[in-house]
């Protein structure tokens, strides 16, 4: 099982259900963002992309399932340690999710992950920045529930129903896809994984 741990995060948890129990009506659209400094503590990962936004994306095929295509923007400088993506999501069913951000310059520049999804009804928003949210969650609840889920898997011998390994996959070849779209400047690429 891959850590994605948003799939485990109250907060997420919550949209999830919300969506899957109708009861604002029909989800149109929803934006997931997430970003930080990139790390100064040493080598990490090559992307922020992957870095942070691997869940972000994760979680949109968890709510959604994959994208009928994809279109993405951004900018990129190794030297910097700055990896922006902004990554548009559009589904057959009219639904379009953006999943953006991504590491910004070094240095002190605060971490944070946030939601806004727009149902027919309401909309729902979450956000560690300025503390919105559709609840509070315990600091540490997410992982708890995350290590939890893995353990069970692992005493019963099942596959994690709430993180399978498939969708973990998925999501690599979709940032992929992403990062790629980026280069394209917003030109739609079908979503062929």
């Amino acid at each position: 099982m891959t850590a994605q741990v948003i799939r485990f995060w109250p907060e997420y948890v919550a949209l999830r259900d919300t969506l899957i129990n109708g009861r604002l009506g029909p989800l149109h659209t929803a934006v997931f963002r997430r970003r930080c400094a990139a790390p100064s503590w040493g080598v990490w990962e090559t992307s922020g992309a992957f870095d942070l936004l691997i869940h972000d994306v994760d979680f949109t095929i968890h709510l959604l399932g994959m994208p009928e295509a994809v279109s993405a923007y951004g900018y990129s400088n190794d030297t910097a340690g700055i990896d922006i993506l902004h990554a548009h999501f559009l589904y057959a069913s009219g639904v379009e999710a953006l999943v953006t951000g991504g590491w910004h310059n070094r240095g002190d520049y605060p971490f944070s992950m946030e939601f806004t999804a727009t149902f027919e009804q309401d909309t729902m928003e979450f956000s560690t920045a300025s503390g919105l949210g559709v609840l509070k969650s315990a600091p540490g609840a997410a992982y708890a529930a995350e290590i939890a889920h893995f353990a069970d898997s692992c005493d019963t011998g099942r596959q994690p129903a709430l993180c399978p390994p498939r969708e973990s996959a998925d999501a690599i070849k979709l940032t992929m896809l992403a990062i790629e779209a980026r280069k394209h400047k917003g030109e739609k690429i079908p979503c062929k994984i």
